[in-house]
């Protein structure tokens, strides 16, 4: 355009060259505020995301070692119930004692294992719900920047059309 505007073929055809080369410069400024614009909303967006993704993922692997450790408490359960049929009189006070005292840790375990699994089941259903809201937020504040820039680029073209008419 500088080079358009430097032949100087009329004052006129000048002008236009260089009103146009404005507008080019104004269209430009006004997409690069929108594209910072919409990389706040929707970037804010998705990294809010990203960090709900991970503490999931951590309350899900505490839920697997409560899961572990249940599976374990079976087998030494059962273990104990095997030996304490196979022991001998002197014993089985002790080893029923061992019993009551794994059974009783399984139960608190497992017990904590279900509150865990309510728990993520419930804050699952809070997060959809408020997912869905705030997705719905940022795409209208999103599209309402969209039309501003829109109605902005329209306004430039329309001052540029008057002005080289």
């Amino acid at each position: 355009m500088q080079q358009l505007i430097e032949l100087n073929v009329t004052s006129k055809l000048t002008n236009v060259f260089k009103n146009f080369s404005d507008v080019q410069l104004q269209i430009k400024s006004s997409l690069c505020r929108s594209s910072q614009m919409e990389e706040l909303i929707l970037a804010s967006t998705l990294e809010e995301y990203l960090r709900v993704v991970y503490s999931c993922r951590a309350i899900l692997n505490q839920r697997h070692k409560l899961g572990s450790i249940l599976v374990f408490f079976e087998h030494l359960i059962n273990e104990s119930k095997n030996s304490l049929s196979r022991s001998k009189p002197d014993k089985i006070a002790k080893q029923q004692e061992e019993l009551s005292l794994l059974q009783k840790r399984y139960s608190l375990t497992q017990a904590h294992w279900k509150s865990v699994g309510k728990l993520i089941r419930k804050e699952m259903s809070n997060f959809d719900k408020s997912r869905i809201e705030e997705f719905r937020n940022s795409i209208e504040i999103y599209l309402e920047s969209a039309i501003e820039t829109q109605k902005e680029v329209i306004e430039i073209w329309e001052t540029f059309y008057q002005n080289s008419l």
